[in-house]
């Protein structure tokens, strides 16, 4: 049974004669004014274990710490810069993941944050430095072929290559040429056809590209040993097709191979073939003396170190019994006539030629009609000869003299007397041929037509200025450049307006 209860002490249970006493808890802490809890103000604690204050970071990474509360912690999140809160895993252990790459290179803040069940709030922050810019190449290596191995026919390039960031892609090129993409990338290779290479030395190249374009290079030396079965080519510079060749002629010319030209030779007409000096650069001497005064024709044949074997030829006529006093005489075909005289050196009838091509407008026109003398008694000069039968003029012939003795001005300047005196040729070709012997048309093209200073001394001949107009307005850069223009009181030709179509339009009349 009970008994009552009595006033500031605990009920007491009695049974069977036994009495118990019931106390309240003595507990005080959560309780406040008419017993009810009180409420929760202490905020959690929390830390940023990772990263550590200025560390340096790049890609993903993983922020972490650990959170504590007097009660519970109920939840963390992480913001950056002051920007939104992300929830991270876990509360008294936390983390969460953060791509660096989504931040902009330089120092940036991490700000963790916790709550506890009532709502209590703190947060701790670290600074650290992102550095995403990748400036690390990655490596590549070339495991086939082997450094000096000797090649041939189609191969296969391979090798690896490695990148922390991951390897973009790579390609392969050869002795600096232009980069193919190989197949791969950690493990890579590349067909490569040795044939359409020269026989010798090579280099491989594999370039390997990162995916932030960091590149990086390896090479490999190579032989290339192929069989050839490509000709040489080989070319005749002179005589040209046609000329007439008299007395011994150089006949040079020039060849080439994919590999190495070993020899040349040279024939007339299939005769047996006699060595050549030199391979690349060749020249052989001719003594026509021992052919006919009859057309005949020059063989060239070039072989490589393969025996691979190219052939050229040309076509000349041989005319032999030159003149007294004349060593060497060339009819070229054109028609002109070179002679070089006995007891010249330096020049031959061939290079005569190319000097008068070089500075000479309708020479297939002219030629038949001009003589070229190489010689050392007289000055270099030009005349000319002419017919005429009741005002017709006809029977025009030419003659260019050249003074080739040492010390003279055409050893010295060669274009500069060839375009002065083919131009007096040309010029009085004309005069006559197309114009009737009638100066007034270039006189007044000139500007000088009535003027008394003309032909009242050598600068004002009619004949030199024709010819020196000619020189400064068709000969080559060196015949202009080479002398000034031999009247100084009138206008160089090339800065009279027009003067240049006159001569081609009106002058040079067909």
């Amino acid at each position: 049974m009970y008994a009552g209860a009595t006033r500031g002490r605990a009920p007491r249970l009695v049974a069977a004669g036994i009495a118990f006493f019931v106390f309240a808890s003595a507990g005080t802490a959560s309780a406040g004014k008419g017993g009810k809890p009180r409420p929760d103000t202490s905020p959690p604690s929390v830390a940023v274990s990772s990263p550590f204050a200025g560390a340096t970071m790049r890609g993903t990474v993983t922020v972490s710490g650990t959170a504590t509360d007097n009660v519970q912690v109920a939840s963390v999140a992480v913001s950056v810069d002051g920007g939104a809160y992300a929830t991270a895993q876990g509360t008294t252990s936390w983390s969460f993941g953060l791509d660096t790459r989504l931040f902009a290179d330089g120092t940036h803040t991490v700000m963790a944050r916790a709550r506890d069940a009532s709502g209590n709030a703190s947060a701790a922050s670290v600074s650290f430095t992102v550095s995403n810019a990748d400036t690390t190449p990655p490596a590549v290596s070339i495991a086939a072929p082997a450094a000096g191995a000797t090649v041939g026919g189609a191969i296969s390039v391979s090798g690896n290559a490695s990148d922390s960031g991951g390897v973009a892609s790579v390609a392969v090129s050869v002795d600096g040429g232009s980069y193919a993409p190989a197949a791969g990338t950690a493990s890579w290779s590349e067909s490569l056809d040795t044939s359409a290479l020269s026989n010798g030395p090579h280099t491989i190249t594999a370039r390997a590209l990162d995916t932030s374009g960091n590149a990086s290079t390896a090479n490999v030396g190579v032989t290339v040993r192929n069989a050839d079965t490509t000709a040489p080519t080989v070319q005749i510079a002179s005589p040209a097709a046609g000329a007439t060749l008299t007395g011994t002629v150089t006949v040079p010319g020039s060849s080439s191979d994919n590999a190495q030209v070993a020899s040349v030779a040279v024939a007339a007409d299939g005769g047996p073939f006699s060595a050549a000096q030199g391979t690349t650069a060749w020249s052989y001497s001719l003594a026509t003396g021992s052919l006919s005064n009859d057309a005949h024709t020059i063989w060239v044949r070039v072989s490589d170190s393969s025996g691979n074997v190219a052939t050229a030829s040309v076509a000349v006529t041989v005319q032999n019994g030159l003149p007294p006093g004349v060593a060497e005489q060339l009819v070229t075909p054109e028609g002109v006539t070179i002679q070089v005289s006995t007891g010249v050196t330096g020049w031959t009838a061939q290079q005569v030629y190319d000097l008068l091509k070089a500075n000479a407008l309708e020479l297939a026109r002219i030629g038949p009609s001009l003589t070229v003398k190489v010689q050392t008694t007289y000055a270099s000069s030009s005349s000319v000869g002419v017919s005429q039968t009741n005002g017709v003029y006809g029977n025009f012939h030419g003659t260019i003299y050249l003074d080739a003795a040492s010390g003279t001005v055409f050893p010295v300047r060669p274009d500069d007397v060839m375009a002065h005196e083919y131009g007096c040729v040309w010029g009085l070709y004309h005069l006559y041929m197309s114009h009737h012997g009638d100066w007034s048309l270039w006189l007044q093209a000139r500007g000088i037509l009535g003027d008394p200073r003309v032909d009242s001394t050598f600068s004002w001949s009619k004949n030199e200025m024709l010819a020196d107009d000619y020189r400064m307005l068709f000969g080559t850069p060196a015949a202009q450049s080479e002398a000034a223009y031999i009247n100084p009181d009138v206008p160089d030709p090339r800065t009279v307006a027009g003067l240049r179509d006159f001569f081609l339009d009106t002058w040079a009349l067909p």
